[in-house]
């Protein structure tokens, strides 16, 4: 067992490395404590790309840490730099991260309000290039409606402005407006609901998540509804013991699924991309790997993105081509 608060400030980040998913809620804890000290070198992390893609020898869940660590700290200071990174966890595709993002940014309150807003706002219309852009607006959206029910003095502006993008005839978003209308519904839910069946009339809304208007509606007036179960979730449920023992359980018996499992219903905490570079490299051996790779292409100067087709013509992900 680490005592933690007799570690150095760099030792405790170093053991952020070394524990991988295995890292508890007191060593997290204890670096929230450290606040300006343990500032510099998480900036660091989070701003380091090879972090977000490489995913090797317990870098995968760095991130995750690092977020979670800058977002305890509620310093308004550090909302611009986790902004920054938004989209940096989709492209990277760290759903350990990207899951959480509504609990993270509301931990800054009142003060997230308006830069939330901002962001809603400056990545509209960006959903054509990647429907990613439209995941994002929407964890934005549940982190204001998340602020504003445990700031009543916000709720007003949250919620004008919520409805405001159901009615706007330029807000052409499906994706976002479809997952996002929960939001007003439960700030205020006469003036959310009529703002609601008018983003339906205009045929905004898909029907593959809430199905029809009136079924939206029974989901809301439904018992079995509470607000809590889609804006309470509690980020910490990573570092709880039984999600750090199941974690471990699957990444043993070989279990890399994303999806449920046979032994345990969905829960985030425990249910993600596996940890490397076990067991990844026992269930592929790195021969197959070469293999089954197309031949390289021919050397070129001309960078390459690490989202863009890979050259080689193999149509995946230069990222999940060459670029591993």
């Amino acid at each position: 067992m680490f005592k933690y608060a007799e570690l150095t400030t760099a030792e405790l980040i170093d053991l952020l490395f070394k524990e991988e998913d295995r890292v508890t809620l007191e060593h997290i804890q204890e670096l929230v404590q450290r606040g300006g000290e343990a500032t510099p070198k998480l900036l660091e992390i989070l701003h380091n790309e090879d972090y977000w893609y490489e995913g090797q020898r317990g870098e995968f869940w760095i991130e995750l840490h690092t977020v979670v660590i800058l977002s305890s700290m509620r310093d308004p200071a550090l909302l611009p730099e986790l902004l920054s990174i938004v989209m940096e966890s989709y492209f990277a595709e760290q759903r350990w991260v990207t899951d959480r993002w509504p609990e993270l940014l509301a931990e800054f309150g009142e003060a997230a309000v308006e830069p939330l807003i901002n962001f809603i706002v400056e990545y509209r219309g960006h959903h054509r290039d990647n429907i990613d852009y439209s995941f994002a607006r929407t964890q934005a959206a549940k982190a204001l409606t998340r602020i504003a029910l445990e700031n009543p003095e916000v709720r007003e502006r949250v919620t004008e402005f919520l409805i405001g993008l159901l009615r706007d005839s330029q807000e052409t978003d499906r994706a976002f407006l479809t997952q996002m209308i929960i939001c007003p519904a439960v700030l205020d839910r006469k003036r959310g609901l009529q703002a609601v069946q008018g983003a339906y009339h205009r045929r905004v809304i898909s029907e593959s998540i809430w199905g029809k208007y009136y079924e939206f509606v029974q989901h809301l007036n439904s018992r079995d509804f509470d607000p809590a179960d889609e804006f309470g979730a509690d980020f910490f449920d990573f570092y709880e013991p039984e999600a750090i023992t199941i974690r471990q359980e699957r990444w043993a018996r070989g279990d890399v699924a994303e999806e449920e499992d046979d032994d345990h219903d969905y829960d985030r905490a425990w249910t993600g991309p596996a940890p490397f570079p076990l067991p990844m490299e026992r269930l592929y051996s790195k021969p197959a790997v070469v293999e089954s790779k197309p031949a390289a292409p021919a050397t070129s100067s001309a960078k390459v993105g690490r989202n863009d087709p890979c050259p080689c013509g193999s149509g995946k992900k230069y990222k999940k081509c060459h670029g591993q």
